[in-house]
């Protein structure tokens, strides 16, 4: 499947997906001479020593002591909120160009006169975007006229600048329920279920207390439920339950990973990204992490996730990013940026905020199914599009609802404005800020101040700097060099497999004793030859049974055999199976199904399959040094690697 999907953006990260999965592209950005003196200054030094005075008047229970300490040393806000706009609904409050823009276009609405509507409300909503009708009778101008129609007006479908013009309104008033409602409206008419559900279940998140959260909550849950039918029905016109054969795999694979729950698909890509670099297993880090990400977890409202916090080893790297489901992983490098665990805190609050807000997930779906279906799906104008959503909004989306979480976690509220500021230290407010989608600090820190003190948050609470300093102690020290081999320890993860994906681990490579000789001679041996390997992993086997090498000799075709003894199904995605060499260099295969088989094997079950090689000369070696590896595409995710 390499090549079908084109680089992708995600929530903290620069990701592109491929037969590898999901990872980052070029996704370091690095330590720079800002940051080591900002960490190293003596005002930073000295801040961090008054917090830890604070905190141990709070373990004390002298909370006014340690609020004066901190009152003391904290940077007042210098953004009160008086600047934000206010929103307009009255057209007679409109004056200028904005109510000529409003007359023009409502005359071209009411007489269906296309340029005359479209383009001086188009007009209206990008320069007057706090009048709230403006963007709303866009929309509905876009939606009136034909795709032909809006093209030769705007240069654009008609559904890219109706989603776009609802966003722009919604950016701004995120509290709007009648820019809410519209937008559920629009995702609907274009059976954009999944959108619809997560634009429904984002609102009830971030608003709370609002009246109508619940009924959102509950509309998010029925939209949800229309996409996995509207999946389940494109599966069964692909003939997913038959036979797989020819230009067909493509789409199916694609099919398999649309129909993964958002957490099994997570735990998928999480799987590929723990094989690609190293996860650091001390004990004490692990735990530590895992503590305060859960604790901030809970106060998120998505309970369905198994949320997972990793930290690898990248020194150099200032990076988080997060995989749907709650799968977040923090490169060592920001660890030692930040000082408390308040800004650890504010940290994953963000990184937990992008997969609870399905922010990952949605990007996923959509590129993944205008890339791969296409037309086939109906779905030929979303080749263009992405979300509606643009990457600033989803990072301002997560900043907010990871604040409100630290907050009711116990933290101080300004844990994520402290990391913004980190990351002004690093990068300033260049275009490498935190990944270069990303508001620029700055923008970020006016806007998260804004927040702060409209909500009248506590900046005055438990920082964490003892604690948080003796895990740095220990990120630095020799114990946190280990990789990953199988299971991170107390985390729960359920995955199996090593932690590097290359095969140089001798504890995840096939064992000698796994492998049987090819028949060999002085020559290539053309047409069948004998190839046997075996591996087992919770009662189910993946096994070789022989090959054809073609006349050539630069390609052939190894046979595959699944056997489930487990008391589960087993299921993979076909396009993800792969063959590499001896030293890690993947070669260019194709797995595809026998004649009435399916890539899923129900219990007691053995299903048949046949891996192609090409562009690989078969040897008139015994052994073959090559690998075979296939990944369950569940939750569970065990990983088979077969040497032959």
């Amino acid at each position: 499947m390499a090549g079908l999907f084109t680089s992708l953006m995600f929530a903290s990260s620069v990701w592109s997906l491929n037969s590898d999965g999901l990872q980052s592209g070029d996704r370091t950005p690095q330590i720079s001479e800002n940051i080591i003196a900002f960490g190293r200054s003596n005002s930073r030094q000295r801040y961090l020593q008054q917090l830890e005075v604070a905190d141990r008047f709070y373990s004390q229970g002298a909370i006014s002591e340690a609020i004066k300490i901190q009152k003391e040393v904290k940077e007042a806000f210098t953004n009160t909120g008086t600047g934000r706009r206010r929103p307009i609904d009255d057209p007679a409050q409109l004056s200028g160009g904005a109510s000529s823009y409003y007359r023009n276009g409502k005359s071209g609405l009411d007489e269906n006169l296309i340029t005359k509507a479209l383009i001086p409300l188009q007009r209206l909503s990008e320069d007057y975007p706090e009048f709230i009708q403006g963007h709303i009778m866009l929309a509905q101008a876009a939606r009136k006229f034909s795709d032909e129609d809006a093209k030769i007006v705007l240069k654009r479908p008609k559904l890219e600048v109706e989603l776009e013009a609802l966003e722009r309104g919604s950016s701004i008033f995120p509290e709007r329920k009648d820019l809410l409602d519209a937008r559920l409206d629009a995702f609907l008419s274009y059976d954009k279920f999944i959108e619809a559900s997560v634009t429904a279940r984002q609102f009830a998140l971030l608003f709370p207390d609002d009246p109508d959260s619940g009924k959102y909550l509950q509309r998010s849950e029925v939209y949800l439920n229309q996409h996995r039918k509207e999946i389940a029905d494109k599966l069964l016109a692909l003939g997913f339950f038959g036979s797989i054969f020819g230009g067909r795999d493509a789409r199916l694979n694609i099919a398999a990973i649309l129909s993964m729950s958002e957490s099994d698909f997570g735990a998928f890509w999480a799987e590929q990204e723990k094989q690609k670099v190293e996860i650091i297993t001390d004990p004490e880090i692990v735990n530590y992490v895992n503590r305060v990400g859960q604790k901030v977890a809970k106060s998120m409202g998505r309970n369905e996730f198994k949320y997972e916090f990793y930290v690898y080893k990248s020194d150099n790297e200032i990076n988080a990013h997060t995989y749907p489901g709650g799968k977040v992983f923090i490169a060592s490098g920001l660890m030692n940026a930040l000082g408390t665990e308040a800004e650890l805190a504010g940290l994953l609050g963000h990184e937990i905020g992008h997969a609870v807000l399905s922010h990952t997930y949605i990007k996923t779906i959509e590129s993944i199914a205008a890339q791969g279906f296409g037309d086939f799906f109906g779905i030929g104008d979303l080749l263009a599009i992405q979300l509606a959503e643009n990457s600033r909004t989803k990072e301002k989306q997560s900043d907010i609802l990871g604040t409100r979480a630290i907050v009711a976690s116990g933290y101080s509220a300004d844990g994520m404005w402290n990391v913004t500021r980190v990351l002004k230290a690093a990068f300033g407010d260049g275009g490498q800020d935190y990944m270069s989608s990303h508001p620029a600090p700055s923008d970020r820190v006016g806007y998260l101040e804004d927040f702060i003190t409209r909500n009248a948050l506590n900046r005055y609470a438990y920082e964490g700097v003892s604690d948080y300093r003796n895990v740095l102690a220990r990120l630095g020290g020799g114990n946190s060099d280990t990789i990953a081999s199988g299971n991170s320890p107390n985390n729960g993860n359920a995955f199996s497999g090593n932690g590097t994906g290359k095969p140089a681990s001798n504890s995840d490579r096939p064992r000698r004793g796994d492998r049987v000789a090819a028949n060999s001679s002085t020559a290539c041996q053309k047409g069948k030859v004998s190839v046997k390997g075996r591996q087992e992993r919770d009662r189910v086997t993946v096994s070789l049974d022989g090959a054809f090498v073609a006349n050539s000799c630069s390609s052939f075709t190894v046979n595959v055999r699944i056997k489930n003894d487990s008391d589960r199904s087993f299921t993979f995605v076909p396009g993800f199976v792969k063959v590499f060499s001896n030293n890690g260099d993947d070669l260019k295969s194709r797995l595809t199904m026998k004649k009435g088989y399916q890539p899923s094997a129900g219990v007691g079950e053995t299903i048949e399959a046949e891996v192609q090689v090409f562009k690989h000369r078969w040897t008139n070696q015994a052994n073959q040094d090559l690998v075979l590896e296939l990944k369950e595409g569940s939750s569970v995710a065990r990983v088979f690697r077969l040497a032959f």
